[in-house]
């Protein structure tokens, strides 16, 4: 018969058992383990199963049965098992087949991890509460955060995010890049983060356009951080996308503000110069046609032509002094005088002088509908707005037989609005971003020079107003501009 005797060299918990669960040897550690937790008496021949039935050990019986029986199904020959009995006390059971002198028999020793176990519980909570604090720091973030895969999918994303594209989370997560991301899928994410992977660089930073769910464009800060586990394994990356198109387009008017300026004295010294050089080209084309009338020659073919040539270079000549007026009037940095106007007294008299200047093809059209609307502002910029957006209305329409233009004042609120409109056939969306471009005209016709609406928005800005406009291709044109009404 087998000697059990080297249990008692185990120091901890030990015994041995036969397949009917006959207790074969036991040390006294795990003698005493029994008697302190469920006043038991257990000593070698007697049977396990009879001593821990209905006693305080009822659930480590059950537990030592399912090892038991996985190790004979499965054909293991260890197992170790965690048991947690009560707050003070949790022990591992490890459990192993032996085979001596062709007796097969369980070794069985436990050891108290109670310590280990409450050292494990406290930080599973500790990391449930830090997770938790991740889950809301994650998704209440005022900027847009996701967690996407290495193939370049999101697999989270945060409100934030939601906020700024205006889809919801769910609905990023499953749409295709391409929608959210214009030129973008997911084979160009997925190459992106193998380069950044392949390069040993953790962090990228880009600028990119969104789409929201309008169609409209956002310009996004993305910056892309891949996060590695213990083995130095990239396994997720975590992109934060911080919206900056305020801050770009603030950038933008300020770098065209200033592009404006310089164009701006630059246009002064050219139109002084210009004028300089202009005063002959008219002077002596006037004084030509003067000298021909006062010859008193027969009309022939020859002086007609002449006569012909003379009126064109004058034509031209005023043309080109018209521009200067306007390159002038651009150009001024100066702050306009204002001074309290009746809107509606000036309207009148402009629209009253441009009835002679309208093409017989065109009506023009004058709506008062509130009166006393007094404002801060200058006669001769007024009338220099109202000229240069009536004339740009008129050649809108030198094409369509019954055209409409239309001067309108009301109030609205505490501001006195002007507007223009016509009937023509609207402003291309192609040439939308390109009307207050100094030089630029998109018309039809030849007549624009293309500094009548960049005069408009300089002399607004200087008399506070504001410039909005509406157009509708193929319907027409609707120029708006607000001036706080001056209070009483």
């Amino acid at each position: 018969m087998m000697d059990f005797s080297f249990l008692n060299l185990i120091g901890q918990p030990a015994m041995a058992l036969d397949s009917n669960l006959k207790i074969l040897g036991i040390n006294g550690h795990a003698k005493k383990r029994f008697l302190d937790i469920a006043r038991i008496s257990i000593q070698e021949n007697d049977n396990l199963t009879n001593k821990l039935h209905n006693s305080s050990f009822q659930e480590i019986y059950k537990v030592f049965i399912q090892c038991i029986l996985k190790m004979n199904k499965e054909q293991i020959e260890t197992i170790n098992h965690q048991i947690f009995l009560t707050i003070d006390l949790s022990i591992q059971l490890h459990i192993k087949i032996n085979k001596v002198e062709n007796t097969f028999f369980y070794l069985i020793t436990s050891s108290n991890i109670t310590q280990q176990a409450n050292r494990s519980t406290k930080l599973r909570i500790r990391y449930e509460e830090q997770l938790d604090v991740f889950r809301n720091l994650f998704d209440l973030a005022p900027i847009g955060l996701a967690i996407k895969d290495l193939e370049g999918g999101f697999f989270k994303v945060n409100q934030g995010l939601s906020h700024i594209t205006g889809y919801t989370k769910e609905e990023i997560i499953h749409l295709p890049l391409n929608k959210i991301f214009p030129n973008s899928n997911n084979q160009r994410e997925k190459d992106l983060i193998s380069v950044l992977i392949s390069q040993k660089e953790d962090n990228f930073k880009t600028e990119r356009e969104i789409l929201n769910v309008n169609g409209d464009k956002i310009i996004v800060q993305e910056s892309l951080h891949i996060i590695r586990d213990e083995l130095d394994q990239p396994f997720i990356c975590i992109v934060s996308y911080q919206d900056i198109t305020e801050e770009r387009n603030l950038q933008k008017k300020l770098i065209e503000s200033r592009q404006m300026e310089e164009l701006g004295k630059l246009s002064g010294g050219i139109a002084h110069d210009f004028n300089n050089m202009l005063l002959p080209v008219t002077l002596c084309s006037d004084l030509a046609l003067q000298e021909i009338e006062k010859l008193n020659l027969p009309l022939s073919n020859e002086i007609l032509k002449f006569q012909n040539y003379f009126r064109k270079i004058s034509t031209a000549a005023l043309r080109a002094k018209i521009l200067i007026q306007k390159l002038f009037q651009y150009s001024k940095t100066g702050i306009y005088e204002l001074t309290p106007l009746k809107l509606e007294d000036e309207i009148k008299k402009i629209y009253h002088r441009l009835k002679f200047e309208t093409p017989q093809h065109i009506k023009l059209i004058l709506e008062i509908n509130d009166k006393d609307l007094p404002i801060l502002g200058e006669a001769l910029g007024l009338e220099q707005i109202v000229e240069n957006l009536v004339t740009n209305s008129f050649h809108a329409l030198s094409y369509l037989p019954d055209g409409i233009v239309t001067i309108r004042i009301f109030e609205d609120f505490n501001d006195a609005i002007l507007e223009i409109e016509d009937n023509g056939s609207g402003i291309l969306e192609k040439e939308l971003q390109n009307i207050f471009t100094p030089f630029y005209s998109g018309q039809k016709s030849s007549k624009g020079q293309g500094m009548g609406l960049i005069v408009v928005q300089t002399i607004v800005h200087k008399m506070n107003g504001k410039l909005k406009f509406y157009s509708n291709p193929g319907k027409g044109t609707i120029f708006q501009i607000s001036f706080p009404k001056l209070l009483k």
